[in-house]
C-alpha cells in the first residue's frame, strides 16, 4: 500500500509544471527571435558558446529536481513494516464469559467490567508469551488469535459485551473447545486456557473438553468471578438504560452467585488451579506465577508496524542530480562545437 503523509504538498507539482511550461515557451520565443533577426547568419557564430539544447536541458534537470523534492517533502511510505521478532514463553487463551450474569454488580462496576480491566492490566505484565482471547456465553468466538501484539488484544475489550451472542446462557465446554482451536497442532511446550466466569454452566459436555485439553498437555485454569453472595442481573434496554432485574417464571429476582465447586472440579481435571475472582486481576497475577513453572517455547512472531517511509532513496537521486547540475556547463563541449546544438 502506498501512503503520503503530507498529499497537500502536491499542489506544489502545479507550480514545476508551470515553470516548465514557461521555459518551453521562453526557449521556442527566443529562437524565432534569433532566426528573425539573423535569418542570413548561422546562430552558432553569434553565440558560439552556448548550446541551446544543453540550456533547455538544464532547464530541465533543475524543474526535475524541484518535483522530487516536492515528491519527497509528500513523505511517501508503502507498508506495512514488516519485523520478526523472537520471544520465550508460552501459548494461553484468556476466554471471557460474557453472559449476561456477568452484568452483576456484586463486584464493581459490574463482573464483565472488572474482568476487562483485569485481562488489560495483567496484559501489560507479560513478556513473551503469545495470547490468544475467546469470549463465549451460549456460544463461543475466537476474538484474537494466537499473538504477541497484546495492543491489539486491548483494542479488542471493549466490544466483549452480551450482545455478541444471540444465544445467551452459559457453555463453559464450547469456551474450551473454541479455545483449543487456538492453539497451534505442532505445540512443543504446555500452553493454557484461563476461564474468566461466574461458573454458571448450563449445557455442554464439560469432561470431553477438558480430556481433550489434557490430552495436547494444556492446563485450565479458572476464575470465580463475583462473590459468595452474589446479586441480581439487571435488565437495559437498547439505549442502555436499567429497566429492572431479571425475575424467574415466578416474578422473583434471580440471585446469581459464583460457582466455586464447578470451576474448582474443571481446575483440578484441568490440570490447573482455581481463584476466586472477587479481584480477578490478584487472581490472575497468581496463576501467572505458576504459568511460570511451565516449559517454555521459543516463538518467531511476524509484526507489522504499519507503512514505512520511502522518502530517503528519492532524497538520494535528488542529491546525485544536484551534484550533476552543480558540474552541468551550458557551453558546447568540443564535439558539440562541431555541429549546431
Amino acid at each position: 500500500m502506498l501512503k503520503f503523509s503530507n498529499a497537500y504538498i502536491f499542489w506544489a507539482m502545479l507550480g514545476v509544471l508551470i515553470l516548465l511550461g514557461l521555459v518551453i515557451f521562453r526557449y521556442a520565443w527566443r529562437k524565432r527571435k534569433i532566426k528573425k533577426h539573423f535569418a542570413d547568419q548561422n546562430i552558432k557564430s553569434i553565440i558560439p558558446e552556448i548550446s541551446l539544447g544543453r540550456w533547455i536541458f538544464r532547464y530541465i534537470l533543475v524543474s526535475l529536481i524541484f518535483l522530487l523534492i516536492v515528491l519527497t517533502l509528500t513523505r511517501p511510505k508503502f507498508g506495512p513494516k514488516v519485523r520478526m521478532t523472537k520471544s520465550t514463553g508460552i501459548d494461553l487463551v484468556l476466554a471471557i464469559d460474557v453472559s449476561n450474569s456477568m452484568l452483576c454488580q456484586d463486584i464493581k462496576p459490574n463482573r464483565l467490567e472488572s474482568t476487562k480491566d483485569a485481562v488489560a492490566a495483567f496484559l501489560e505484565k507479560l513478556g513473551g508469551d503469545r495470547v490468544g482471547l475467546v469470549a463465549f456465553a451460549g456460544q463461543a468466538d475466537l476474538l484474537v488469535e494466537m499473538t504477541n501484539d497484546y495492543a491489539a488484544i486491548k483494542n479488542m475489550l471493549p466490544g466483549v459485551q452480551p450482545s455478541m451472542f444471540g444465544t445467551q446462557g452459559t457453555s463453559l465446554s464450547k469456551a474450551i473447545e473454541i479455545s483449543l482451536m487456538a492453539f497451534p497442532n505442532d505445540m512443543k511446550s504446555a500452553g493454557a486456557i484461563i476461564l474468566l466466569t461466574d461458573g454458571e454452566d448450563h449445557e455442554g459436555d464439560l469432561d470431553k473438553m477438558i480430556a481433550k485439553a489434557r490430552k495436547k498437555d494444556i492446563h485450565i485454569y479458572t476464575i470465580g468471578v463475583g462473590t459468595a453472595n452474589g446479586g441480581p442481573i439487571p435488565i437495559y434496554d437498547a439505549n442502555g438504560s436499567l429497566r429492572g432485574n431479571k425475575l424467574d417464571t415466578y416474578d422473583k429476582e434471580i440471585i446469581t452467585k459464583a460457582n466455586p465447586q464447578l470451576l474448582s472440579d474443571i481446575a483440578k481435571k484441568g490440570g490447573g488451579t482455581y481463584y476466586s475472582g472477587e479481584d480477578p486481576l490478584t487472581a490472575l497475577i497468581d496463576i501467572n506465577k505458576e504459568l511460570r513453572k511451565l516449559e517454555k517455547e521459543t516463538f518467531e512472531s511476524k509484526n507489522e508496524e504499519g507503512l514505512e517511509d520511502q522518502y530517503q532513496w528519492i532524497l538520494i537521486f535528488v542529491i546525485i542530480l544536484l551534484v550533476l547540475e552543480l558540474f552541468y556547463s551550458d557551453k558546447r563541449g568540443k564535439l558539440l562545437k562541431k555541429i549546431d546544438v
